[in-house]
C-alpha cells in the first residue's frame, strides 16, 4: 500500500475536525469510508494517528507531526493544478452533456459554476433525457458525457461511480391513507404514475411489481420529469416511483405521503468513451466532476 492524495485529505480533514461524522459529510463520504481510510493509515505508518473517544477524535504526537507535513504537501498539490490549469494552452472548444435528474440532485449547477468560473473559453451544452436515451446519445456520439442510472456493460465506455439514489414509492397525502398498514398488493387498487420506460424509476416500479406478482393499473405515462410526476401525485392524479432526493427539493412535500412498503435504490455513474480522458477538455471535466463529488480522482 501506498499513501494517496485522497487520503491525506481525509486524514487533515478529520484532523481539523475533531470528529470524523462532521469530516465525512464535508468530504459527501460515508463515515465508515472514511473510518477505513484512517485505520489503513495507521496500519501503514504503524503509528496511531488519533486518540479516540466519546467526544471526537484527537491528534497524538505523531498525528500532529503528519498533520503539518500532509497540509504542506496537499497545498503543493493544489498550486500545481492551478499553474497547469492556467497555463498558455487554454482549454477551449465545446463539451456536451446529458442529464438525467434534476441539476441539484446530481450537484450539476456546482459542476457548470466551477468550469464557467475555470475555463471561460469552454463553451457547453446541456440536454435533458432519462437514462437509456443519455445513453444512446453518448454511444452516437451526440454528446460526449452523460449521467446514467444503473450498470454499465458497454465495453467502449468508461464510468465513474458516483452515488446510489434511493428510490422511493410516493402517494397523494390526501387520500388520507395509512400508507404503514398498506401491503403491496394493495397497489393494484391505485392508478399509477410513469415516467419514460429508460427511467430507473420505471424500470424499478416494474421489477418490484414483477417480483410481487402484481399488475399495476398505468394511468399516466411517459411523465416527461420527477418534478411534473410530483405534482401530478400531489394533485391526487396516482402513486409514482420517483428519487427520495427529487423529493426533497419538491415546494409542497406536505402533500406527499412516503408508502413504505416499496424501497429500491440505483447506481448513479458520470460516464464517457473509452479515450475521452485522453484529451485536454474530456480531463479537465472529469477532474471537476470527481471534485465536485469528492473523489480525488477518476477510478
Amino acid at each position: 500500500m501506498c499513501v494517496d492524495i485522497q487520503q491525506l485529505r481525509i486524514f487533515c480533514s478529520v484532523a481539523g475536525e475533531e470528529n470524523l461524522t462532521r469530516a465525512a459529510e464535508k468530504l459527501h463520504l460515508s463515515a465508515p469510508s472514511v473510518s477505513a481510510r484512517i485505520k489503513a493509515l495507521e496500519e501503514f505508518l504503524e503509528v496511531q494517528l488519533f486518540v479516540r473517544s466519546a467526544r471526537g477524535m484527537f491528534l497524538t504526537e505523531a498525528g500532529h507531526a503528519l498533520w503539518q507535513e500532509a497540509e504542506g504537501i496537499l497545498s503543493r498539490v493544489d498550486q500545481l493544478r492551478d499553474r497547469v490549469r492556467t497555463s498558455d494552452d487554454a482549454v477551449s472548444g465545446t463539451i456536451r452533456l446529458a442529464i438525467n435528474n434534476p441539476p441539484e440532485v446530481i450537484r450539476f449547477d456546482a459542476l457548470l459554476k466551477a468550469l464557467v468560473a475555470q475555463y471561460p473559453n469552454l463553451n457547453l451544452e446541456t440536454s435533458f433525457g432519462n437514462s437509456v436515451e443519455n445513453l444512446r446519445k453518448l454511444l452516437g456520439e451526440q454528446v460526449d458525457f452523460c449521467f446514467f442510472e444503473g450498470p454499465i456493460e458497454n465495453a467502449n465506455l468508461e464510468a465513474i461511480p458516483l452515488t446510489r439514489q434511493e428510490l422511493i414509492l410516493v402517494a397523494p397525502a390526501k387520500w388520507e391513507i395509512d400508507w404503514a398498514e398498506v401491503l403491496p398488493q394493495a397497489l393494484e387498487e391505485h392508478p399509477w404514475i410513469f415516467m419514460s420506460e429508460g427511467c430507473s424509476c420505471f424500470t424499478a416500479a416494474k421489477n418490484w411489481a414483477a417480483g410481487h406478482g402484481l399488475r399495476l393499473k398505468s394511468q399516466i405515462r411517459n411523465c416527461p420529469n420527477d418534478l411534473t410526476t410530483l405534482s401530478y401525485v400531489a394533485g391526487g392524479m396516482g402513486v409514482s416511483v420517483i428519487s427520495r432526493k427529487a423529493l426533497e427539493l419538491y415546494h409542497d412535500r406536505k402533500s406527499i405521503a412516503i408508502v413504505p412498503c416499496f424501497s429500491e435504490s440505483v447506481l448513479l455513474s458520470f460516464v464517457f468513451r473509452k479515450g475521452t480522458e485522453g484529451y485536454r477538455r474530456g480531463a479537465v471535466v472529469i477532474d471537476e466532476v470527481c471534485r465536485v463529488w469528492g473523489l480525488e480522482e477518476a477510478p
